[in-house]
C-alpha cells in the first residue's frame, strides 16, 4: 500500500494535467462558439500549451513514452517535416501537420502510464454525469433551428450541418457535430460497463446515462452515432461468447434499453428526432450503400489515388483545414474528411503508406493488450477502445478536436490495463455472496459479487 501511495505522488501532477485536458477537449466547443467566438481561432490550439506542461511533468517523473513507439514518431516527423517544408513551400504547413500527425500521439502512452484503471473509472463516472446536459443542450439544439445561437459554427459565424426537415445536427458543447459522435461513442461504452462494475456506478448513473444516450443519438441526425453505438453493444454480445456469467447482464442491458426507448419513444422530442433520422437514412439510400459502401471506399480510394501522388506526396498538413487556407486552396483536392486520402496525398507511398501502417500498429497493439486483460476478467479497455478504434484507424487528425478525443480515448483504453498495485486476476466464476476464491480485494469492488444494479 505504501508503493501505491508513493507512486500517486509521483503521478499526481501529470494526472491533474491529463484532467485539465479532458475537461478543455469537453469545453472547447463552448468557447470556441459562445463564450469568446473572437478567439476561435487562436483556441485551436488551446491545449497545446497543456500538453506541453504534460509533457514536461511526465519527463521529471520518467513516465514520457522512451520505446520503440517514440522513436518510430521522431523519425517519420522529421523526415515528413524536412520533405514537407521544401514540397508545400511553407513551412508552417509543415509545422502544423507534424502537430496534427505526431505532437499529441506520445499523450496515449503517458495517460497509460499515469492512470490505473481507477482513474478511467472515475473518467467514465464524469462522462456519465456529462451526459444529461450534454442531451438537454442537443435536445435544445434540435428545437432551436438553423437562425439560433445555440446552432452557431465556430467563430460566431455560420451555422452546424443539417440533416432533414430543416433540423441542424446537434454539437453540445463541441465545435462539430461529429465532435458529439465521439462523445455519445464514449458514453456509450460506460454504460455497458456500468452494467458489468455494478459496485462502481450506482443505478441512477446508469439509467441517466443510458437514458441520455438514447435520446442524443436519436436527435443528433447522425449516421455514425448509430454505428458508433452498436460497436459498444456488439462487443458486449461477443464478449458473452466467452464469458458466460455476463449473460444475464446482457439481457439485462438490452431489456434496459428497449424500455427505457419505448417510455421516451412517448415523448414529442423522441418522435420529432425519430422522423427526422428516419428520413436521414432513407435520403442516404440504404444501409448498405449508405454506410457500408462509404466505409469500404475510406479504405480504398486512398491506395487508388496514390498513383497520381508524388511519390513523396506534397508535404505534410498541406490537407488539413488549416494547411488549406495557408496554401490558399491548392491542395483542396486531397480531400481531407477521408484521412487516408489526405495521408497519402500528403506523404505519397514511401512516407504516406507507411504512416498508415504506423496508426494501424497502434491499434492492434492496444488490441492485444485489451485481449490480455479481458482473458483476465478485464474487459474495460476493450469497451473504451470499441468507441475509439475508428478514429484511430480513420479519423481526422487534422481536426484539433478530433485529434484530442483520440488521443484521451486511446490513452483510457490502454490505461484502463493497470490494475493498482498490479492486481490483474480476476475470477469470474460464480461464487456465494460472501465473495469469490482468487479475486482480489480491488476486483472484487469493481465487479461485485454478480448483483445486477
Amino acid at each position: 500500500m505504501i508503493a501505491v501511495t508513493d507512486e500517486r505522488k509521483w503521478t499526481e501532477s501529470v494526472r491533474k494535467l491529463i484532467w485539465w485536458y479532458f475537461w478543455l477537449w469537453v469545453l472547447e466547443g463552448a468557447l470556441r462558439k459562445w463564450i469568446v467566438p473572437g478567439l476561435s481561432t487562436p483556441l485551436l490550439v488551446i491545449r497545446d500549451p497543456l500538453l506541453f506542461m504534460i509533457y514536461a511533468a511526465a519527463f521529471q517523473k520518467r513516465m514520457f513514452p522512451t520505446d520503440k513507439w517514440m522513436l518510430v514518431m521522431v523519425l517519420m516527423a522529421l523526415v515528413m517535416g524536412v520533405v514537407g517544408a521544401f514540397t508545400s513551400e511553407n513551412p508552417m504547413v509543415a509545422l502544423w501537420g507534424i502537430r496534427c500527425n505526431f505532437l499529441h500521439v506520445p499523450l496515449i502512452f503517458v495517460i497509460g502510464r499515469a492512470f490505473t484503471i481507477e482513474d478511467v473509472v472515475e473518467v467514465g463516472k464524469w462522462v456519465l454525469k456529462l451526459s444529461l446536459p450534454m442531451a438537454v443542450i442537443g435536445g435544445a439544439q434540435f428545437i432551436a433551428g438553423a437562425n439560433s445561437w445555440l446552432n452557431v459554427a465556430a467563430g460566431g459565424e455560420g451555422v452546424q450541418m443539417g440533416f432533414a426537415f430543416g433540423k441542424i445536427r446537434t454539437s453540445g458543447t463541441f465545435p462539430f457535430s461529429t465532435d458529439l459522435v465521439s462523445f455519445l461513442s464514449l458514453q456509450s461504452a460506460f454504460v455497458l460497463y456500468a452494467v458489468l462494475a455494478t459496485r462502481y456506478f450506482s443505478r441512477n448513473l446508469f439509467w441517466i446515462g443510458l437514458g441520455s444516450l438514447i435520446m442524443s443519438v436519436v436527435v443528433c441526425g447522425s449516421r455514425s452515432a448509430f454505428v458508433a453505438v452498436a460497436a459498444g453493444y456488439l462487443i458486449l454480445f461477443v464478449l458473452n461468447f466467452t464469458k458466460g456469467q455476463w449473460v444475464g447482464k446482457f439481457i439485462k442491458i438490452i431489456f434496459a434499453t428497449a424500455t427505457l426507448g419505448l417510455l421516451l419513444s412517448t415523448t414529442e422530442l423522441f418522435q420529432e428526432g425519430y422522423e427526422a433520422t428516419k428520413e436521414r437514412f432513407e435520403v442516404a439510400g440504404s444501409f448498405r450503400d449508405s454506410v457500408i459502401g462509404r466505409f469500404i471506399d475510406m479504405f480504398e480510394k486512398p491506395f487508388e489515388n496514390v498513383i497520381y501522388a508524388p511519390p513523396l506526396g506534397h508535404g505534410i498538413g498541406v490537407g488539413t483545414n488549416v494547411g488549406t487556407v495557408l496554401t490558399e486552396g491548392k491542395y483542396s483536392i486531397l480531400d481531407g474528411e477521408k484521412e487516408w486520402c489526405r495521408i497519402v496525398g500528403e506523404g505519397g507511398v514511401f512516407l504516406g503508406v507507411p504512416y498508415i501502417i504506423f496508426r494501424c500498429s497502434l491499434l492492434v497493439m492496444l488490441f492485444t493488450r485489451g485481449m490480455r486483460s479481458f482473458k483476465q476478467g478485464n474487459p474495460l479497455p476493450l469497451f473504451v477502445l470499441s468507441a475509439v478504434w475508428f478514429d484511430i484507424l480513420h479519423g481526422q487528425w487534422g481536426r484539433v478536436s478530433a485529434l484530442g478525443f483520440t488521443v484521451l480515448a486511446a490513452g483510457l483504453s490502454l490505461a484502463a490495463n493497470n490494475m493498482p498495485n498490479e492486481q490483474t486476476q480476476v475470477d469470474e466464476r460464480p461464487q456465494p455472496v460472501r465473495g469469490r476464491r482468487g479475486r482480489s480485494i480491488y476486483a472484487e469492488k469493481l465487479h461485485g459479487r454478480g448483483e445486477v444494479a
